[in-house]
């Protein structure tokens, strides 16, 4: 009652509105990318579970530290808004039809026509994107930021990101074998997180590309030597695996 009450008469501190925005597209837009992580698990173990709660913790400080990065000044509302819609849209089409957001989907999506937007454009579909992304942006446009002076606010707003990585550090650190684990038992597990999924792909995307390189040809002057009179059969010799390096 008192952070309510708090909340409604000084208004919400940067951080807590951050921190808020992060769980919900943590806990609300990210199904299936919980549904494959906990799947051939035990989360009544106490270990899985331990696991399964580190993972939240080092999503939700990742998402904070991202967005606190981006979200400067006047620019934390259209950040989250656009944070909150590209994650309600990525997680309508990853839970639908279990795709990997990676640089080719991206690549796709810039190119894909008018009627073929509109086939995808379904009520279910928009319905998801209203209440997993319309509502929550409509919540950050209205809500009430506490005043702070501009010196003060920058340093909190510093420390909320330094803090957010570190304690992201200290997670990774600490579970760092199991997370290897995972991501070399399912790579494509990571292209299933929304947003940082999506935001990741567009940005490799738009990266300019490295021009082809042009094959070089290697031993042009290699040559048959003519075979000897009374001479053996050739022996050919593969080397293969680490002693080829």
């Amino acid at each position: 009652m008192t952070f309510l009450h708090s909340a409604r008469t000084e208004g919400l501190s940067r951080p807590s509105v951050i921190t808020a925005v992060s769980g919900w597209m943590l806990l609300v837009c990210n199904f299936t990318f919980w549904n494959r992580l906990i799947d051939g698990r035990e989360p009544g173990r106490p270990d899985e579970l331990l696991f399964l709660a580190a993972t939240a913790v080092l999503l939700l400080l990742m998402l904070n530290a991202v967005i606190g990065v981006l979200a400067v000044g006047r620019l934390l509302r259209p950040v989250l808004i656009v944070f909150v819609l590209i994650a309600a849209a990525g997680s309508a089409f990853v839970d639908r039809y279990g795709v990997l957001i990676d640089r080719d989907m991206v690549q796709n999506v810039f190119e894909t026509d008018v009627a073929e937007s509109r086939e995808l454009m379904d009520p279910r579909l928009l319905g998801w994107m209203l209440l997993a992304g319309g509502l929550p942006a409509l919540c950050i446009a209205r809500m009430r930021l506490r005043p702070e002076p501009p010196g003060q606010a920058l340093r909190r707003h510093l420390c909320f990101v330094v803090a957010s990585l570190a304690g992201a550090t200290g997670v990774f650190v600490l579970f760092s074998a199991e997370y290897a684990s995972e991501i070399r038992g399912d790579r494509a597990l990571r292209y299933q997180f929304n947003p940082l999924n999506a935001i990741y792909a567009t940005a490799r995307a738009l990266r300019p590309q490295r021009p082809a390189s042009v094959p070089v040809p290697i031993g042009a002057d290699v040559h048959r030597p003519p075979a000897r009179a009374g001479a053996g059969p050739n022996v050919f010799v593969l080397v293969v695996g680490e002693t080829a390096r």
